[in-house]
């Protein structure tokens, strides 16, 4: 699908949590408004975790391209935490949500602090978007590493390759184990013109309405949980109607060793009521109370065709 640039007027806020990375992420920054488009379409929230001693990632790009072009006005929201206070990345993310206003918004793009993007990025991800006609739809995927950029484009221009994330594993041998998704598969699909149905969700690159972004939020009642959080909202999107460990093993319905963790608003970051965990737990191909395969990075896969599941109304 294809639209006029000049034409588009929806807007995209692009939301970053920053812990100590403030160089790469002005790089970031920079790299997010002189590829788009249309950067005069784009908002940001950002939240800083760094040291008082350390610049935040807006004063660092504003310093590296100039205060007369470094976009300010963009900033809806940029809040700064003493990064010895710094819990993880659920609750920096759920942070950078608080920016998001859908009567201005019509769009949110979550992404790390370090990421690289392509010529008119922001034209390309409304045009997947719109392709799919769901507005429901997440965009979501592990990006590529940017040492293998030449190739990788030439492969994605030429050969059809593309990136699928369908690899899981059980994390740990404890019975409150969570789990882990793995380097997504390289498969080729010549001549697909549409985003590709998958089961898992990238926390650090996911495009969607703004509104999903604000029905399904970060947990931020989960301190220091890295692995299990994208699983937990891969599981909470879907029974939404959208495509700490034992905190998250109770939000999902699965057995706990003990109730040692926080309740705080439970029902709000909790599974929805569209489609079931069942339904989720067939559908990713991935079964939670499995135990861990050794090293195996490959335990669960989903890599083939997967099946769309209506949502009830």
């Amino acid at each position: 699908m294809t639209f006029a640039i000049l034409e588009e007027s929806r807007r995209t806020i692009v939301l970053i949590a920053n812990y100590r990375d403030s160089t790469r992420c002005a790089q970031t920054l920079q790299s997010l408004f002189t590829n788009a488009a249309r950067p005069d379409l784009l908002s940001l929230s950002l939240f800083d975790q760094i040291y008082s001693h350390e610049r935040t990632c807006m004063d660092v790009y504003c310093a590296d391209v100039g205060e007369a072009h470094c976009r300010r006005h963009a900033v809806r929201r940029n809040d700064t935490l003493d990064a010895a206070l710094a819990t993880g990345p659920t609750k920096a993310r759920y942070e950078t949500e608080k920016g998001i206003d859908v009567h201005m918004d019509t769009f949110a793009l979550a992404v790390d602090s370090h990421i690289v993007f392509v010529h008119h990025w922001d034209m390309e991800l409304k045009s997947q978007f719109d392709s799919l006609a769901n507005p429901k739809a997440v965009l979501t995927v592990y990006p590529k590493s940017t040492t293998r950029t030449l190739f990788d484009l030439w492969t994605i221009r030429w050969l059809g390759s593309t990136s699928v994330m369908c690899y899981a594993r059980i994390e740990t041998i404890d019975d409150d184990a969570m789990m882990q998704y793995s380097a997504p598969a390289q498969q080729f699909m010549p001549y697909r013109f549409s985003p590709v149905l998958a089961s898992q969700f990238a926390g650090g690159f996911n495009f969607g309405s703004a509104a999903a972004a604000l029905q399904v939020r970060n947990d931020p009642f989960t301190p220091f949980l890295f692995h299990g959080e994208e699983y937990s909202k891969a599981a909470r999107l879907f029974t939404h109607g959208y495509q700490s460990k034992r905190r998250i093993r109770a939000l999902l319905g699965l057995p706990v060793t003990s109730n040692d963790y926080d309740t705080t608003n439970m029902s709000q970051f909790g599974l929805g009521h569209l489609r079931s965990m069942a339904s989720f737990i067939e559908f990713s191909g991935i079964d939670p109370l499995a135990p861990k395969d050794g090293l195996n990075s490959q335990q669960f896969q989903n890599c083939g065709t997967i099946t769309y599941v209506e949502p009830t109304v």
